[in-house]
């Protein structure tokens, strides 16, 4: 488990539900984390274990990846070359 100052040296940005009020599948959680990072939908990559929150990131327009494991997302950004 990563603890939260070795997050925010992995991303640009961290969208926290209960600190927006906003839980996934809602869409407005999605519209916040891309205007936190100023950014469209998409234009971003949304990665989560749930297929119901993956599938609405993908109805909003994102990119979307649903995790099983940690080979398989590996696999899937040196795809996208990150």
């Amino acid at each position: 488990v990563l603890c939260r100052d070795k997050l925010d040296v992995l991303f640009d940005s961290i969208t926290v539900s209960c600190r927006v009020g906003i839980i996934k599948p809602d869409p407005k959680i999605f519209f916040a984390c891309a205007k936190s990072l100023d950014v469209e939908l998409k234009d971003s990559l949304f990665i989560d274990d749930s297929k119901l929150n993956v599938d609405t990131a993908i109805k909003l327009g994102m990119q979307g990846f649903l995790y099983n494991d940690f080979a398989s997302f590996m696999e899937y950004m040196n795809k996208l070359e990150i």
